[in-house]
């Protein structure tokens, strides 16, 4: 009775065993499919989708395997349906398949093919370097089935053209003890099928055909290799191949992207191989073995309609011979190896800041053995090298050609695995023409150029020698604001640039150069320059910090202005700039010396402030030779300076009104000093002699500026008919916003004529404010120098006279009201004894006039009054009033007259013989008339 449970019990656990196992036989095709997915992932595949059967016990059905792997820009989608593998137990464990058989697969490729990335390398990775050895002297390994059968199998490439860019592919591989054999057919979309045949033997015989047409009697590829076992333990081989390119150009289009053309494919690959070992064991010992020998001939014509988008008509002969054994590889090429082909300049990743216009479409390139050319490895466990000795040409570009370069390759050697170990040396030629540049503001026309030199590349140094006379021409170019007739740089010498590559360290050494820029319009400025000269000191960079230093010589700047032009110039210019700043300073001096010039600009090329400090030097004039009508012509101004000396300081700053806005730099501030020393010239007909001062003058910007303080200015005379000596003033200047003129202020005037004295307290001169009123005190001017401005003969007088006058100044007039004048006590004399006939004409027009003129032959006067006005016209109204008597007449009795004089100042001054002896020594000193 107790054993009841305990069976139970049995059967229980039995139960779920039973239970188990058939669950999990149930789930396995499941739990595989999951695992095998998984393991697909792992490589880097996607999209993974297996289909497992239970395994039987001699085959194995896969309904299912598909995936997707990306290439770049392409994506491979495979389908592999119904895989069948059959198999012996036993030997499945060693390994081996009897049969394994396809009967539905598809490959799509889709994406266009970009060009791949290089592989990456090691200097352990020699092997790499002789895989076509092993391609051709290697027994045919052990493989791991018996029949390979494929039914059905559709590839399509996107990217590919012809009748092979869908193909069907159906064969049979069989593996008998070793010796591979089988037939593989290839059916595209249109035309005769494809039949490849292989057979491959264990002792090393490999023969392959790929034919085609009705009776496959057309080759398109047939190679024949044979190995011959040498005793006691060496190799022989020889073998040869042939490939028809014509014949097999959907097979090339299904493999590189050649265009629809393919009736232009054309060409024939020929290779012819032998070589020897006495090395029996594995591929890597007889890889390293010293006796291992290979000799191989390498003919090639090949012609391509195209490559892609970047390249058309593209033409290769190839001859040459190849040496190798296990420690060196050569390569001979014959001088009649060539290659040329047509880029398309378009394709080409030109970078943005380089917007070149009007290309043409396509641009020759050619690759030239001007001689024999030897190319050698040398393999090293430790240190594999190569080398190559040319001539080696490289041509790029036509005639004509918007870019063109010619480089011939005299050497090369370096590491084989280190690029920055590369030995070379070069000579290059660099031409081009193209027919406008664009960039921002600016427009280049018309531009080429032409340069040579010599290139070296050693100890990870670049070393590039630019030839004398290399150069860079343009035709117009315009400027936002202007434009330059041409430009041309050339070098006068000789110019080496230096460059690591490691540290990406660059430096020119010291060189000159030669520009030209004849003609340039500036707004309404035309400068003309007649050479240019560049002296470069200095120019070293690394990564994105560069400096560079120099002098530029400016010989010859004339500028023609609106209005004037200033003298012909020579400028010198010494300049230090980086990505950061630029300074320079500059020294400009007159094509005849007589004037000069120093200063010094800095310029933050970041912010784009900058300051600018500059002097001219004190200059004498000279009215021979030195004075501003020389220097600026034509002068139509109606004052110069003739004598003296002048001086000029200049500091001002400037920024953008908005940040990084360059079109819109404006002044910040700006100090400048005038130096006047001995000044004398002459303002329309008015003689201005020893002007003295300094004034320095302070701004915001160019309109908005004033005297630092009043400048203390002192004239030793103005004549303008009436002589005006040792005047004596300050001067305050200013400019403030929305005023079209200066603002003058000249306070505690004072001045000497006519014996006496002149002064003011305070002139102010505002004209965007109406007139400025002053008034102008007379104090001990000489009677008798007053009567000599009448040169009427007969009128004589002495006394003093003192007075006020206010005066109404305006911008083109001058005018007086009520103004003073009075004579000192106690008077003076006054004697007018005129000519017989003009005093006969006055009594004859006013009888009274007979009484007058006694009078005034001897006339004591006590009083002398005047009342002054003079209106804008130049009338200038006195008012006279004299007391006084003749002691000669009636017993000296007092005489009252009231005088009313009225005379024409402009008139008056002009007649003057002092004017005259102006007027003669201003056409004496200056040999002809000023107006």
């Amino acid at each position: 009775m107790s054993s009841k449970p305990i069976w139970r019990k049995v059967l229980w656990w039995l139960g779920i065993a039973i239970s188990f196992n058939l669950a999990l036989f149930l789930f396995l095709p499941k739990i595989a499919s999951f695992f095998v997915e998984r393991q697909f992932e792992a490589f880097g595949l996607k999209n993974v989708n297996v289909e497992l059967e239970y395994p039987g016990v001699r085959e194995t059905m896969i309904p299912l395997i598909s995936f997707q792997k990306d290439m770049g820009s392409e994506t491979a989608s495979l389908i592999v349906r119904d895989l069948t593998l059959k198999y012996d137990l036993r030997q499945l464990l060693l390994g081996f398949i009897k049969e394994v058989r396809i009967e539905k697969l598809r490959l799509d490729i889709t994406g266009v093919p970009t060009q791949p990335p290089a592989a990456p390398t090691t200097k352990n990775s020699v092997q790499s370097t002789t895989a076509p050895l092993a391609l051709l002297s290697t027994p045919l390994p052990n493989l791991p089935f018996e029949i390979f059968s494929l039914n059905h199998a559709t590839i399509f490439r996107e990217q590919a053209t012809g009748p092979l860019r869908r193909v069907t592919i159906s064969g049979l591989l069989r593996n008998d003890q070793g010796t591979l054999h089988g037939t593989v057919t290839f059916q595209g979309t249109q035309g005769d099928a494809y039949t490849l045949q292989a057979h491959i033997n264990p002792l090393g015989k490999i023969k392959v055909d790929l034919s085609t047409g009705p009776d496959n009697t057309t080759p398109l590829f047939d190679m024949e290799s044979l190995m011959n076992v040498q005793n006691p333990s060496g190799l022989e081989w020889q073998g040869r191949m042939t490939a028809n390119l014509k014949r097999a150009s959907p097979f090339l289009a299904l493999l590189m992207p050649i265009g629809p053309d393919l009736e232009r494919v054309n060409g024939s690959i020929e290779v012819q191989w032998d070589g020897s070992t006495n090395q029996m064991a594995s591929l890597q010992e007889m890889l390293h073995d010293a006796s291992t020998r290979l000799h191989s001939t390498i003919h090639a014509h090949v012609e391509l309609p195209a490559w892609g988008t970047v390249s058309e008509d593209i033409l290769l002969n190839f001859s040459g011979e190849l040496h190798a054994q296990s420690t060196e590889v050569t390569l001979d090429i014959a001088p009649t190896s060539f290659m040329k082909a047509f880029l398309h300049t378009d394709g080409f990743p030109w970078p943005d800041a380089l917007p070149i216009a009007n290309f043409k479409d396509r641009e020759p390139i050619r690759l030239q053995f001007l001689d024999i050319v030897h190319a050698r490895m040398v393999l090293d466990k430790g240190e594999s090298r190569w080398s190559i000795d040319g001539p080696l040409q490289i041509q790029y570009g036509g005639e004509p050609a918007p870019i063109g370069g010619e480089v011939i390759l005299t050497n090369a050697s370096g590491l084989l695995f280190d690029p920055l170990s590369t030995e070379a040396n070069a000579t290059f030629s660099l031409w081009g023409s193209l027919p406008n540049l664009e960039h921002q503001t600016s427009r280049v026309r018309d531009i080429n150029w032409m340069m040579k030199g010599q290139t070296a590349f050693a100890n990870q140094e670049i070393r590039v020698t630019i030839a004398e006379d290399s150069l860079v021409n343009t035709g117009v170019i315009h400027l936002a604001e202007g434009q330059a007739e041409r430009m041309g740089f050339r070098l006068a010498q000789p110019t080496l640039i230096h460059y690591d590559w490691p540290l990406r360290q660059w430096k020119v050494e010291p060189t000159t150069a030669q520009i030209i820029l004849p003609k340039i319009q500036w707004r309404d400025q035309l400068i003309s320059i007649a050479k240019i000269s560049l002296d470069l000191k200095e120019a070293i960079g690394e990564g994105q910090t560069w400096n560079t230093t120099g002098t530029a010589k400016l010989l010859g700047v004339n500028t023609k202005m609106k209005n004037f032009s200033p003298p012909s110039l020579n400028l010198a210019i010494g300049f230090d700039s980086s990505p950061e700043e630029l300074n320079a300073g500059l020294v400009a001096e007159t094509t005849d010396k007589t004037l000069r010039a120093k200063g010094r600009i800095e310029h933050h090329l970041q912010t784009h402030q900058g300051t600018l400090q500059a002097t001219f030097t004190p200059e004498t004039f000279s009215p021979n030779s030195t004075t501003l009508a020389h220097w600026f012509q034509p002068w139509p101004h109606p004052f110069n300076i003739t004598s003296g000396q002048l001086g000029i300081s200049i500091a001002c700053g400037w920024k953008p009104s908005s940040p990084g806005d360059i079109q819109s730099l404006g002044i910040t501030r700006g100090d400048v000093t005038l130096a006047l020393k001995h000044i004398g010239g002459f303002y329309e007909k008015i003689l201005i002699d020893n002007v003295n001062t300094t004034i320095k003058i302070i701004g915001n910007d160019l309109n908005n500026f004033a005297t630092l303080s009043p400048a203390h200015v002192t004239i030793g005379s103005v004549n303008s008919g009436i002589k005006v000596t040792n005047m004596d003033f300050g001067l305050n200047l200013r400019l403030g916003q929305g005023d079209t003129v200066p603002i003058i202020d000249v306070e505690k005037f004072s001045a000497e004529a006519l014996g006496g004295y002149l002064s003011s307290t305070s002139v102010y001169i505002d004209w965007a404010r109406g007139p400025s009123l002053f008034t102008l005190k007379l104090e001990r001017i000489h009677v008798d120098r007053l009567l000599q401005l009448e040169q009427q003969k007969g009128l004589e007088g002495t006394g003093i006279l003192d007075g006020v006058v206010p005066i109404t100044l305006a911008p083109d007039s001058i005018e007086i009201h009520d103004g003073r004048i009075e004579a000192r006590a106690p008077g003076g004399v006054i004697h007018f004894q005129p000519l017989e006939d003009t005093a006969q004409s006055l009594i004859n027009a006013t009888p009274q006039m007979e009484i007058v003129l006694q009078s005034l032959k001897n006339f004591h006067y006590d009083v002398l009054k005047a009342n002054v006005n003079y209106e804008a016209d130049g009338t200038l109204t006195l008012a006279t009033k004299l007391e006084g008597r003749n002691p000669d007449l009636k017993q000296g009795r007092p005489i009252h007259f009231n005088l009313n004089i009225e005379e024409n100042i402009p008139a008056l001054l002009k007649s003057l013989r002092v004017l005259k002896g102006i007027e003669d020594k201003i056409e004496k000193l200056f040999q002809g008339p000023l107006f």
